[in-house]
């Protein structure tokens, strides 16, 4: 495999500019900033100087409580995705990496749901052992 010119500080450090202002790899490639460089040449580079790319409109959504669903909903989720990457004839990388966090996050959750369910019981135990304890003092102070 042959190699190119070495790239200079001053090359680095303006490729992470252009990157961080939101230029694609086309758009600087086609900007002809670096002649005598390729398109893969400049993706190789950027990728060696861990650049990643900030996109200036990135909008995520507040999380909000939601209602928490059954361990047979989640396993019906996981199944009805596990299936459809099955028949998918080509995965993009980026498709990959979902499909893995959906499947270890549905491995986690029966245990999750479970903590859920006996701290929600526990809450419960708490609260009648706290009226008890109110009656008793109220009964005492009757008494006194």
């Amino acid at each position: 495999m042959a190699r190119g010119k070495r790239w200079t500080q001053e090359e680095n450090e303006f490729l992470m500019k252009l990157v961080e202002e939101g230029l694609t790899l086309e758009q600087i490639f086609q900007s002809d900033k670096f002649p005598g460089r390729t398109a893969r040449a400049i993706d190789a580079q950027i990728k060696r100087l861990s650049i990643v790319s900030q996109k200036k409109n990135f909008i995520v959504s507040q999380i909000t409580p939601v209602d928490i669903i059954s361990l047979e909903e989640v396993l019906k989720s996981w199944s009805d995705a596990f299936q459809k990457l099955c028949k998918l004839e080509s995965v993009t990388k980026a498709g990959l990496e979902r499909f893995r966090i959906l499947f270890m996050a549905a491995s986690k959750y029966a245990a999750l749901l479970e903590a859920y369910h006996h701290y929600a019981e526990v809450e419960k135990r708490l609260e009648r052992i706290e009226r008890v304890l109110e009656e008793l003092q109220k009964n005492r102070a009757g008494k006194d």
